[in-house]
């Protein structure tokens, strides 16, 4: 009996290291899936599991009612390399991309599109709610100081909202979107908030700043 006792216990020894090594092994599988669709400075999700994301969630949105899409792009981000460098520009982005974090709720994705461009996706919100949300994250970056080189300087964004299905509803359209909207808060003054506006693709949104520092669109034509 002893010895049958002693083969039990190998067994259940084994039993258990294996169970641990598997389980280390799931975990490792877990952390390079996740390291895969995450970007590796930022930390942020990265084009790959936005592109997913998107299609998941416009396939949920007849049962979620709307999805908004935010895209923004730090201005004047080259002056900032040229100026201080890229280590000062990586620092940069990595504020920004921690206001974009602070910025999520549940069921959001906040991901890096490339270089200084960000996109925050917002399922079951609409437009009033989406511009209300980007004017948050583009005050909260505003107000961060960055002490590059010595200097105390000052991040602005510029934010183009786009809502599906009203601006597109499949992620290319939605993305051109928001992007055309980003393109007029830059041309019309850089911190600001611009959304889509519906109608004419070939026309674009124009910010008009409203008492409450958000913008309500109007049509203008061409770029």
């Amino acid at each position: 009996m002893s010895e049958q006792q002693e083969r039990q216990a190998a067994v259940e020894r084994l039993n258990r290291q294996l169970a641990e090594q598997v389980e280390v092994i799931e975990r490792l599988r877990a952390e390079l899936a996740e390291e895969a669709v995450r970007d590796p400075l930022t930390g942020l999700h990265n084009r790959r599991h936005l592109d997913r994301v998107l299609v998941a969630d416009l396939a949920r949105r007849p049962r979620t009612g709307q999805l908004s899409l935010l895209v923004l792009d730090v201005d004047h981000f080259k002056s900032v390399n040229d100026r201080f460098g890229h280590a000062a520009g990586d620092t940069v982005l990595t504020s920004v991309a921690a206001t974009l974090s602070a910025a999520v709720r549940t069921g959001d994705t906040a991901a890096r599109l490339g270089g200084e461009e960000f996109v925050l996706v917002l399922p079951g919100a609409g437009r009033d709610q989406a511009v209300e949300r980007a004017e948050q994250v583009r005050r909260q970056v505003a107000a961060v100081r960055h002490v590059l080189d010595g200097d105390d300087v000052g991040i602005t964004v510029s934010i183009g909202v786009a809502v599906c299905p009203a601006d597109g509803s499949d992620p290319a359209a939605l993305l051109r979107a928001a992007d055309q909207a980003l393109y007029t808060a830059k041309a019309t003054g850089r911190d600001r908030v611009v959304a889509a506006a519906p109608g004419d693709p070939d026309r674009v949104p124009a910010a008009v700043p409203t008492l409450g520092g958000a913008v309500v669109p109007v049509l203008v034509p061409g770029r």
